[in-house]
């Protein structure tokens, strides 16, 4: 009688102790998850007669961790006729969307979370469509050119950041 009152007492004390260390792997498991999945990035392109090369640079590597998962233009014809080079170049098909920004954005994001994603589109269409991604200062299309590229970071859990790249 005095053995099973023995362990009847021991596993009340360690079942607390595994419970806590569950818990603790479990924290650490959904943390880790969470930290290492990639944020998005769209990069918000301008049409111009430079035609895709004076995007090579912000565009990135071809193949690898940082390839460019898919590419969309604007239903607007310039945008289109830009971006046809572009997806040549990057062995990609180019999306052409006549849709709205918000829906746009939410289709690129949920598509391709975590990856990068190239959206041509005319002066007029850019503040709307950074006005989509998130609580960004808006830039008017004044201050914006043929040489600018929005490179937008949006990550898992957080607010979306914006970097303005000018030749």
């Amino acid at each position: 009688m005095k053995k099973t009152y023995f362990s009847l007492r021991r596993r009340t004390i360690v079942t607390p102790l595994w419970l806590a260390g569950l818990a603790f792997v479990l924290v650490v498991g959904a943390s880790t998850w969470l930290w290492n999945k990639a944020d998005s990035t769209i990069l918000v392109l301008v049409p111009s007669a430079a035609g895709p090369a004076h995007w090579a640079e912000p565009v990135g590597a071809r193949s690898g961790p940082g390839a460019i998962d898919a590419i969309y233009a604007a239903d607007a014809a310039g945008a289109r006729t830009a971006a046809a080079p572009l997806g040549a170049e990057l062995g990609l098909p180019v999306e052409v969307v006549d849709r709205d920004a918000e829906s746009l954005i939410a289709d690129a994001l949920g598509a391709h979370r975590g990856g990068r994603v190239v959206i041509v589109a005319n002066l007029a269409a850019i503040p709307e469509l950074v006005a989509a991604i998130g609580d960004l200062p808006v830039p008017g299309a004044a201050s914006l050119d043929a040489r600018t590229v929005l490179v937008i970071g949006v990550p898992r859990i957080g607010r979306p950041n914006l970097l303005r790249l000018q030749e």
